[in-house]
């Protein structure tokens, strides 16, 4: 019999990361449910659509990448928190006997049909990874509201392969806790997030630390990916290649109370000496990868950064930035051609020691760091705002000096991992035995 399976929070393929994870969450929901019929809500669901082959819808609440002007803001926000509270009332009255008649209050043709997906589905899961926080405060509320509809609707909801947290106020925490003890499982991907649930007293779901399915994604040949890197000019007699990907961040959470772009012009500042440094000492060519791109409604852009890290290079010349959309596949392959990585997004973190590729990390969050600790590789991360080239040089000396080692640990502990990345799918599987009929 099929199972019909929402999947909730599926972004859009130019967050590179976020269609990785959707990937192989298919594939592997598939491997456990061979019945699954998917549909798929994401922020962008005509390219996730084609990236899948699989049904897709706007997500519940469908945010523009760049909100603008206060006016714009409140422009979006009324209506949108107008229908959540209207459609509040109507789930409540539901439980005195009510119908749940979403039509008299749902003008939008897309979110018809976002309540008729949950509606017809057999289990909600949402591969959102890291929207459970409240760096970010607006959006906490919203997503945090599709689990408690798809509960009120009730239906088994599950967070899968996520991060929680940090929380740094208590109305957040007190919200999260809330919702989160009316759903079924949560899997979380990093010891710290574990930790965090059990300190807020978050005890009803099947709570297990499994891995990234990410870790799981497939690569194009050697040879492919030499081809993608000579077709974007990049000098394949420049040897070693050092890969680093970078990314602009808001310095949320800093340890010191410093202007965010004083935070940003040292960090760029520091990646283009490290790069320059590497070039010198070891004849190195510097490969600028990019997971995040300024398209399909993402607002973050890896290239703008990576070309304003380049320009402070003296030797610029050695540096290629990378401007494609490539797919998961295609990136990670690319990725595995380095001879040494420099990780400031954790996707591109994931592919590269899938690879086996040496990696400093440099923690813009904490599920970075502790992702690089369930490798055994925390020595070779940097927080974000304590980046400077005094304190990354050494740990990249170290690292090139070691990567023989450092290969062969990588190879170990990712073979753990990745069948750590099997069980958020296995448990979907036993979730939804327990529930059938017969």
């Amino acid at each position: 019999m099929m199972v019909k399976i929402l999947i909730t929070d599926a972004h859009s393929i130019s967050n590179v990361g976020s269609a990785a994870v959707l990937e192989n969450t298919i594939l592997l929901l598939k491997r456990f449910i061979p019945e699954a019929k998917f549909i798929i809500s994401a922020n962008n669901p005509e390219t996730i659509s084609k990236f899948t082959g699989e049904d897709t819808i706007t997500e519940l609440f469908i945010r523009p990448a760049i909100l603008g002007t206060h006016w714009k803001r409140l422009k979006w926000f009324l209506p949108n928190f107008l229908w959540l509270v209207f459609n509040s009332i109507n789930l409540l009255l539901t439980k005195i006997g009510f119908p749940y008649c979403f039509p008299l209050y749902t003008y939008s043709r897309r979110r018809k049909e976002v309540i008729k997906a949950y509606l017809d589905s057999d289990v909600v899961i949402s591969i959102g990874a890291e929207r459970i926080n409240d760096n970010f405060r607006p959006q906490l509320p919203f997503a945090l509201y599709g689990y408690w509809f798809g509960k009120m609707l009730k239906k088994p909801v599950v967070l899968y392969a996520q991060t929680i947290g940090p929380f740094r106020h208590k109305l957040s925490r007190w919200l999260t806790k809330k919702i989160l003890n009316k759903v079924d499982i949560i899997t979380v991907r990093d010891k710290r997030s574990r930790i965090l649930l059990d300190e807020m007293g978050i005890t009803n779901p099947k709570i297990e630390l499994v891995a990234d399915p990410a870790i799981l994604q497939q690569t194009v040949s050697p040879t492919e990916a030499e081809k993608l890197l000579l077709a974007e000019g990049v000098d394949r007699s420049q040897r070693p290649l050092i890969g680093i990907s970078v990314l602009k961040w808001t310095y949320v959470n800093a340890r010191e109370n410093k202007d965010p772009q004083t935070y940003y012009r040292e960090y760029v500042s520091s990646i283009a000496k490290l790069a320059d440094y590497l070039v010198e000492k070891i004849g190195a060519g510097v490969v600028f990868v990019s997971t995040n791109f300024a398209r399909y409604n993402n607002r973050d852009d890896d290239v703008m950064v990576a070309k304003e890290v380049q320009r402070q290079m003296r030797h610029s010349d050695k540096a290629w930035v990378l401007e494609k959309l490539y797919s998961p596949k295609e990136l990670k392959g690319i990725i595995g051609q380095m001879g040494m990585f420099i990780a400031s997004r954790m996707h591109s973190c994931i592919f590269s020691t899938g690879m086996a590729v040496p990696t400093l990390a440099l923690n813009y969050q904490f599920k970075l760091y502790e992702y690089m600790k369930l490798l055994g590789m925390e020595e070779m991360t940097c927080d974000f705002d304590r980046v400077s080239f005094d304190r990354v040089r050494p740990l990249a000396d170290s690292l090139w000096a070691d990567r023989n080692q450092i290969r062969k640990q990588l190879e170990q502990r990712i073979q753990a991992l990745s069948k750590a990345s099997l069980r958020s799918a296995e448990l979907v599987g036993e979730l939804l035995k327990l529930r059938s009929p017969c």
